[in-house]
């Protein structure tokens, strides 16, 4: 028996089939349309350089980066860098990682209360519950030293920037990798708990 072409466009397969090759259709015809709003494929000046590059041009590039970096260094930028604006950052930092200190020493406390207590329960009792509940706002607790820390390497880069500058950055940048440090032995308690 064979099938009409109504039958078969009728069919649910058939409705899909059309709606596919309308899309199809529309997608060819917005193509052959907007023939100028694409970027041409053809080969751009730079691609045309060889693939090989002396040493020569090598040491070239380097010591133009360097020259280039150096230099786009903001004069603001190396007087903050020199001035005030690190010391106060690093300073609310550390102020920062003393109230998360706090706050993770207490925190881990409860969880450890709230294990204790839940131990041999269900984990949908209340008190399985608890200790999930404590164990997840350890867990936020762990993110915001996450935070500071992501804070922390800003500026170690920042300083890296300004001793490429040439300003003297070695206390800066010291105090920063203590500070950084410090957020690991933060971070280590949440991070057995997640264990």
């Amino acid at each position: 028996m064979q099938a009409s072409l109504a039958t078969v466009c009728s069919t649910r397969y058939g409705r899909h089939m059309r709606y596919t090759l309308l899309i199809g259709c529309l997608v060819l015809a917005g193509c052959a349309a907007a023939s100028d709003g694409w970027p041409s494929l053809a080969r751009r000046p730079i691609e045309g350089v060889a693939a090989t590059a002396t040493a020569t041009t090598a040491a070239t590039v380097t010591t133009t980066t360097t020259t280039t970096v150096a230099a786009s260094v903001p004069v603001s930028a190396a007087t903050d860098l020199a001035g005030v604006d690190i010391d106060s950052r690093l300073t609310t930092i550390e102020r920062d990682l003393d109230g998360l200190d706090a706050r993770l020493a207490a925190q881990a406390k409860l969880v450890a209360g709230a294990a204790t207590a839940a131990a041999g329960a269900r984990p949908d009792s209340a008190a399985g519950s608890q200790a999930e509940l404590e164990t997840s706002r350890l867990g936020k607790l762990d993110g915001q030293v996450d935070e500071v820390r992501a804070r922390l390497e800003t500026i170690a880069g920042e300083l890296a920037v300004g001793a490429a500058a040439g300003v003297d950055v070695g206390a800066r940048l010291r105090r920063t990798g203590a500070l950084i440090a410090r957020t690991s032995t933060l971070a280590a308690p949440a991070r057995a708990v997640a264990r």
